[in-house]
């Protein structure tokens, strides 16, 4: 929904061109079996906590609950790798293994179950109209819900004002296909809010449903049940990189900005004034922490909005919008009509936010793979300590109970109640906690990106060789599924890479991604270059969008005649990366694994709404 965090959309990034929709193409082997690098597998489950009273936490029960618990409780999801959760008004849902689970309130269908009516605290697989698919992003709307799945956008539930996109205005209880414009197109990223919906297919915006406010950004006019595309205003064509839905109005991140339009009655553009606009206007930074860029992660609430601001020294929670209730976390209980940032004098001192939600009550962000929630507490408990007790300021989740020994690798917090993806924290002989990649690293590890070794270390100077990283990417994108196998009987894509090599179904992924080209040899031991790793992350995210064109000098040792010139200035851009303090990227240095721990990390957090 609205108050999405980090990896809700995470996963709707390639893994639509999975092979198993492939004439021909290999199917996935048995799940990977992680390192005995701690105590326990490294097994990612969903924990939630708040108000309970539609089973909303997934936990079985009605039960309120003020500190984090495990969900699933007997469902299919207990033994499951959870990819993502994403948070609605009264209702929750993730992804496993390629599969929409939801749970909660289905008063107008939106579980997608074939029902309607109830409560359902234990997660149900959304089987009708998506199955066959491969799903690879969720979305929890008000009352409706949104996913893609094989390349198209989905969605369920209540539709009183076109919000499922299928050219009518009737609820459904099962997934029904996003029709229109996007017919045909690769949908990589979704967002449901209240009563209108917003998708990035093939590096643009398209939005349906409800436009009274012109909160689907193409000037004013009617509500549309069908996809519009987003352009004009100060986005025009950009290339969007991001998208998040609130209550009335949305924002994006696009070629290095963030950009908002709809109700601005609380300020939640961002941009300095109370005004409402039907048409994309850029997010004020005047003010901001030392040319902070805001690129790097968005999120839209009720009233609110919220990204991460990035400069070398720092990645810093910003907020604006409604913050009577201390939603905004600065301390106060006021309204911004500009960013401002979120309190870091307490527990957030001297850390770095990985990733961010926010929602009507409040926000959640996760810093060193821990939560820290502020706002509204009194009647929810959606902050998670312990107590009704609210707060202006961040505050840490409890990790006493269902945390303890984890970290958290996403998060997304609604009007009463919050969710989060959480592993129990690798450990690396060689990757201390002092470490400066230490929190990027655990998250990659714990992600099942990248394993350690049996040996307890991680490497992280290691270089990173072509095939090893057709396997990262791979994972990146196709979350908690197993590595890919090679079929014995399709011809090879590159000659040098058989079918007997443990990384031939990942290599020939990424041809079908589009993200290699093949044909002859791909030198799979040779070594990953630092601008190779850019191109590489850019096509991830954007499959079907053009390279992008060298501009302006970002870094000094960057210029036009470097073939991944534009994918580094985007990748600088976006606050993946920002290079050495002596303003160079080393483009033709070889890539180390912790420095791809970071990449990928802050990658999956710009592919959030």
């Amino acid at each position: 929904m609205r108050n999405s965090g980090s990896w809700a959309t995470a996963l709707a990034l390639l893994a639509m061109l999975s092979l198993s929709g492939v004439a021909g193409a290999a199917t996935p082997t048995a799940p990977r079996a992680f390192p005995p690098n701690t105590p326990e597998e490294l097994l990612p489950v969903g924990v939630s906590w708040g108000t309970n009273t539609a089973g909303q936490l997934g936990d079985g029960t009605t039960k309120k609950r003020l500190t984090p618990v495990i969900l699933g409780n007997g469902s299919g999801l207990d033994t499951e790798e959870i990819a993502a959760l994403d948070v609605g008004d009264t209702h929750t849902c993730g992804l496993a293994t390629f599969q929409v689970y939801c749970w909660g309130d289905n008063s107008r269908g939106q579980l997608g179950i074939s029902t309607v009516g109830g409560s359902h605290p234990q997660p149900a697989a959304v089987g009708v109209g998506l199955a066959g698919h491969t799903a690879t992003g969720v979305s929890a709307g008000s009352a409706h819900t949104c996913a893609v799945a094989s390349n198209h956008a989905y969605c369920w539930g209540g539709n009183e004002n076109g919000e499922l996109g299928t050219g009518n205005l009737q609820d459904s209880d099962v997934a029904v296909k996003v029709g229109g414009v996007l017919t045909g197109k690769v949908v990589t990223a979704i967002s449901a809010g209240y009563y209108h919906s917003c998708a990035i297919a093939e590096g643009h915006a398209y939005c349906w449903g409800r436009n009274v406010e012109g909160q689907l950004g193409i000037g004013p006019g009617d509500s549309s049940p069908v996809p519009i595309q987003v352009t004009g205003g100060d986005l025009g064509s950009k290339v969007v990189d991001s998208i998040a839905v609130g209550g009335y109005h949305t924002c994006a991140l696009a070629e290095g900005h963030a950009y908002c339009w709809g109700r601005n009655n609380r300020g939640q553009l961002g941009t300095g004034s109370d005004k409402d606009s039907a048409l994309p206007a850029a997010v004020a930074t005047d003010g901001l922490l030392n040319g902070a860029i805001l690129a790097t992660s968005i999120a839209a609430g009720g009233d609110d909005s919220c990204a991460v601001a990035t400069t070398k020294a720092s990645r810093t929670a910003v907020c604006w919008g409604f913050g009577v209730n201390g939603e905004l976390g600065d301390g106060g209980h006021q309204d911004r009509q500009t960013p401002v940032a979120v309190n870091t004098a307490g527990p957030l001192a001297g850390r770095n936010i990985e990733s961010l939600s926010i929602s009507d009550g409040g926000g959640c962000a996760i810093a060193a793979g821990q939560g820290y929630c502020w706002g509204d507490n009194v009647k929810s408990g959606r902050l998670g300590t312990v107590t009704n007790m609210p707060s202006s300021v961040p505050v840490p989740v409890d990790t006493t109970g269902s945390l303890k020994g984890r970290v958290l690798t996403g998060i997304s917090t609604g009007f009463s109640h919050t969710a989060a993806v959480a592993v129990s924290a690798p450990f690396f002989t060689d990757v201390p906690s002092a470490y400066p990649f230490y929190n990027d690293i655990t998250w990659v590890a714990g992600t099942g990106i990248a394993l350690g070794y049996q040996d307890k270390t991680y490497g992280p100077t290691s270089n990173v060789s072509k095939q090893a990283m057709a396997a990262f990417i791979y994972r990146f994108a196709n979350r908690s599924v197993g590595d890919e196998g090679c079929d014995p009987d399709a011809p090879r894509a590159f000659t040098d890479v058989p079918v007997s090599s443990p990384f031939c179904g990942a290599v020939e992924w990424l041809v079908l991604a589009g993200i290699v080209t093949g044909g002859g040899k791909f030198d799979p031991g040779s070594t990953l270059s630092r601008g190779t790793m850019a191109t590489w992350i850019f096509h991830t995210l954007h499959p079907a969008v053009p390279a992008q064109p060298c501009g302006g000098v970002t870094f000094d040792d960057v210029t036009a005649a470097i073939p991944a010139c534009g994918d580094i200035e985007w990748l600088a851009r976006t606050g993946i990366t920002t290079g050495y303090n002596d303003q160079t990227f080393l483009p033709n240095a070889p890539i180390h694994r912790d420095a791809m721990a970071a990449f990928f990390h802050r990658a999956d957090a710009l592919a959030s709404h």
